[in-house]
């Protein structure tokens, strides 16, 4: 039970040490689990049959009751078989926040019943189960502070949340946090919505963020945002630098100023929906969350991951399905402005968004406007958009030889054998969508591995 509980943490510091993502961890959490319920159960059934055969079955059973040596061990047991059930892949998907619930309950019911089940008889793995305690223990008081830190400063308050309801059902959630923090290309966070969902948390990839979080790239001048934003302009962007830079001197006289983070909730069930429904019923369509402690509006926990630098290829080839394009982002443009300054081997980056519709196009507006107007973009960066459900075909058109539109669905292989003949160097495949989007690329990419030198990763999150 050991590295079960220990992978199953967000603060597993696994994770950091080997650069292996969280996603990895959960999958060997999940199996971790099955063989530990395995085990609970033909250690139950070897000691009900001993008894059964030695006292009967009715005196077997009945000397369950008032021997708590026996009750909590039939407890951990019971709470393990039901976790088996209830964490299969349909169940997890289909009612997420209801497996959430009970799947910690159930787990807090098994630690305990092991715990009282070895302390009761004295037995050689107490300590282990211990080890357990203090695991689960510290991982969640670590947590609690990381929110307490994150969240809340003597000098700028708690954090805000503003919502604002977009087309084609989603949310975009911008956290305005008090202090100044980091965010890692590829990172993702846990957003609590107490006015929605409570005490529950929800993981979400960071979208998007002030460049002033971002890890230097050496950039001396960054581009202005774009006056007319147009994610889909034909023109030629005009950046207008200013003088912040990443190798300012150490000595400025100003700190950096809080960090934003912004993120994208399509809306499903559950706590999507019902945030994306107030957003929509609200004036504007923009909602601003707050709660009579404190003004806070929301917490964030993180950021996790980010540790899958693409710094090191030649050639980047970045797919998405839906909502999965705010992995991407901050990738993009991280990319972008250290091509520039010459600090990483990437050349060439080529996005691949498959959406049902165009008006999935304006969730990242703002955003990809500012990617668009960064300097030598044009001759690094090319966007295919693939419009599976159009309204009209006239709405699918490529406004530039950077920028394309095609009707219908994405087909990866299709994209990668394109690609190739103008790969520069080692090629990194990346990918954040649906399972089954995740898959058709995840199996292009393994076809194609004797090729040359290609490397792939899968972001998701798979509960």
């Amino acid at each position: 039970m050991v590295p079960l509980i220990l992978l199953a943490g967000r603060n597993n510091p696994l994770v950091h040490l080997l650069k292996v993502s969280f996603d990895t961890f959960n999958l060997i959490h999940r199996w971790l689990g099955r063989l530990v319920a395995l085990e609970a159960l033909i250690h139950t059934f070897a000691w009900a049959c001993n008894n059964i055969r030695a006292k009967g079955f009715s005196a077997a059973m009945g000397s369950i009751p008032g021997n708590n040596f026996l009750a909590f061990g039939l407890v951990s047991t019971i709470s393990m078989v039901i976790i088996l059930i209830q964490a299969s892949s349909i169940v997890r998907h289909a009612f997420y926040e209801t497996f959430l619930h009970l799947h910690q309950l159930l787990a807090f019911l098994t630690i305990l019943g092991v715990y009282i089940h070895l302390e009761v008889a004295k037995l050689p793995a107490f300590p282990y189960i211990r080890i357990v305690v203090a695991i689960w223990a510290i991982e969640r008081i670590f947590r609690i502070a990381r929110l307490l830190y994150l969240n809340f400063s003597r000098t700028n308050g708690c954090t805000q949340v503003r919502v604002e309801a977009l087309a084609g059902e989603a949310c975009r959630v911008t956290f305005h946090l008090p202090r100044h923090i980091t965010i890692r290309p590829g990172s993702h966070v846990y957003a609590y919505l107490p006015q929605i969902s409570l005490w529950m948390s929800h993981p979400f990839s960071v979208a998007w963020t002030d460049t002033s979080s971002e890890p230097p790239t050496g950039m001396r001048s960054l581009p202005e945002p774009p006056e007319s934003p147009s994610f889909l302009e034909k023109g030629p962007p005009t950046p207008r630098s200013h003088p912040q830079s990443d190798l300012s001197s150490p000595f400025a006289p100003s700190p950096k100023p809080p960090t934003s983070i912004s993120l994208i909730t399509a809306a499903r069930t559950g706590m999507t929906r019902k945030l994306y429904n107030l957003a929509s019923a609200a004036p504007d369509q923009t909602l601003i969350l707050s709660s009579p402690f404190f003004n806070l509006g929301g917490l964030l926990e993180g950021p996790y991951s980010g540790h899958d630098s693409l710094r090191s290829y030649g050639t980047v080839i970045l797919f998405a399905g839906g909502a999965g394009i705010t992995h991407h982002l901050i990738q993009i443009r991280h990319l972008l402005a250290s091509s520039v300054a010459g600090t990483v081997a990437t050349q060439k980056i080529t996005l691949i968004w498959s959406v049902k519709s165009v008006e999935m196009l304006s969730w990242v507006r703002p955003w990809m406007d500012e990617i668009l107007a960064l300097p030598g973009r044009r001759e690094r960066l090319t966007i295919k958009l693939f419009v599976t459900k159009p309204k009209s075909p006239r709405e699918v058109k490529s406004p530039s030889q950077t920028v394309l539109m095609f009707p219908g669905r994405c087909r990866p292989g299709a994209v990668l054998d394109e690609e190739w003949e103008h790969r520069v160097g080692a090629v990194g495949v990346s990918v954040c969508g649906p399972g089954a989007f995740a898959d058709e690329v995840r199996d292009a990419v393994r076809r194609r591995v004797e090729w040359g030198t290609v490397d792939f990763w899968e972001e998701g999150f798979t509960w």
